[in-house]
């Protein structure tokens, strides 16, 4: 017997969830996935959720950590991560191209003209 064979053999029933191709066949959800309610983004938000009692008052752990990297930032006079800060807060400009079309067409009309010239 070989090993896949020996393998097939010893998942039992489990064996008959995928078609020829090896996809999973319709209604099988697989091996199950990762735990629903258990993500990374989850468990930051519930971390950085918690609030901290400080002499001003009470503050979420987000909001002091954020002081606390504005402080650095400012200490260091960091302007790439001033930059990067600001561009995350309000997003980086967008580049606009104002093309005049009144003189394209001027400039397209002068090759169409160009190109009758060769032709005669």
């Amino acid at each position: 017997m070989s090993d896949t064979e020996e393998k097939q053999e010893n998942m039992g029933d489990t064996g008959n969830y995928r078609d020829e191709k090896g996809r999973l066949l319709p209604g099988h959800p697989g091996f199950g996935g990762r735990p629903k309610g258990l993500s990374l983004l989850s468990i930051l938000r519930e971390k950085l959720g918690k609030t901290i009692v400080t002499d001003a008052g009470e503050i979420s752990l987000a909001e002091m950590m954020i002081e606390q990297y504005l402080q650095n930032v400012a200490e260091k006079n960091d302007e790439i991560a001033i930059r990067d800060m600001i561009d995350r807060i309000d997003g980086k400009p967008t580049q606009t191209n104002i093309v005049k079309t009144d003189k394209i067409n001027e400039l397209a009309d002068a090759f169409k003209e160009i190109a009758k010239e060769k032709d005669e």
